[in-house]
């Protein structure tokens, strides 16, 4: 490979024009012919030829370097690991790309792709263009084919920069097995939903929509990997009226939006424990209250019954006292009144005595 127009000039010089004189000296050693007359006439002529095809060579090459400007780009403009980049050089000033001049990739230091011969077929394909632009194709992009310098030559005229690749024109969605999880906090029964992403680029904007209602995720925890990648924690929790059978929708923009999936097992599961448990624990309170009432009923009717026995049992306390008492006072009023009787008896008795003697005197 030529380093300058000198070095391209000497090897034009050496393969076109002493080709022949070469001849010359191997045909005057075997024939002894006048070795030096002619070799001075050999290069005597070729040499006249030589700066006719050298001053033309060079001033077409001068021409052709000086209006050409070789710059490349790529394509598509969101770069994605795993498929597909074209870098695409443009040579401007020319109507078309000259094959007899240097097609030229470079990687770094090392040399990918020469006039269409890629090193690696299957990693590298240049693809000439209609007019004044050719192409490089590289096949499954990964992260060692970032941030790092290429190269494309046309002739002399070359253009070397960076693969910068930002948050505008590289991104690393989730993978396709990325759910967002609903749990359910058993202590106070609220849902939340979260989303863990291992290997993404540029951060993420996620959004939870249900029932018309768009709610940011917050990012709990950010870590910057090794490499140029991130892991993102994200979790927010959900609306109290959020139930089970509800549609949610999870969106991660990163130059576009993707949407993510939304396991809600574990929220129907749960919630479903959830509903039991509530519905044991209120039957189990109803049936308790139940139980206490008819406790305090039975203790109620107990102690009126209670107190009723007691009622009674002074009432008659209370009327056996009074009839003895009235017992007691009749029974002396009695004995008062046959200790009168007698008496009165005992008086008459008295009292006739003497009377019924006389009487019977008198019948006598």
């Amino acid at each position: 490979m030529f380093q300058g127009l000198s070095d391209c000039i000497i090897f034009i010089f050496l393969n076109k024009y002493l080709v022949n004189c070469v001849e010359i000296i191997y045909e005057n050693i075997f024939t002894r012919g006048t070795l030096e007359i002619d070799i001075l006439k050999c290069v005597e002529h070729k040499m006249a030829n030589l700066y006719t095809h050298v001053i033309t060579f060079v001033l077409c090459d001068i021409i052709e370097i000086v209006y050409a400007n070789v710059s490349w780009t790529f394509k598509p403009e969101i770069i994605r690991i795993g498929e597909t980049l074209s870098l695409l050089c443009t040579v401007d000033g020319i109507d078309s790309i000259n094959g007899g001049l240097i097609r030229q990739w470079t990687k770094g230091s090392e040399l990918i792709c020469f006039n269409g011969h890629p090193i690696n077929p299957d990693k590298y394909r240049e693809i000439q263009q209609n007019g004044n632009q050719f192409e490089l194709k590289i096949y499954n992009i990964s992260e060692s084919d970032l941030q790092c310098k290429y190269q494309c030559r046309y002739g002399f005229d070359t253009q070397t920069k960076k693969l910068e690749i930002s948050e505008h024109n590289f991104e690393n969605p989730p993978a396709n097995d990325t759910r967002a999880t609903v749990f359910t906090n058993t202590s106070d029964g609220m849902l939340s939903l979260q989303l863990h992403l291992n290997k993404v680029y540029p951060i993420p904007n996620c959004t939870i929509t249900g029932r018309g209602t768009d709610i940011p995720f917050k990012i709990v925890k950010l870590i910057r990997r090794k490499d140029i990648y991130y892991k993102v924690y994200m979790r927010n929790a959900l609306p109290n009226s959020t139930n089970c059978d509800d549609n949610l929708e999870v969106t991660c923009r990163f130059i576009i939006k993707y949407h993510i999936p939304v396991e809600k097992t574990m929220m129907c599961e749960v919630k479903s424990e959830t509903t039991t448990d509530k519905k044991i624990l209120i039957g189990l309170l109803i049936s308790l209250i139940i139980i206490v009432a008819v406790v305090c009923m039975i203790t109620w009717i107990m102690l009126k019954r209670r107190k009723s026995k007691e009622r009674i049992g002074n009432y008659n306390a209370d009327e056996k006292r009074s009839c003895d008492m009235t017992f007691t006072s009749s029974k002396l009023d009695d004995d008062s009144l046959c200790n009168s009787i007698q008496y009165g008896k005992e008086m008459n008795d008295d009292q006739q005595k003497p009377f019924l003697v006389p009487d019977s005197k008198m019948v006598v």
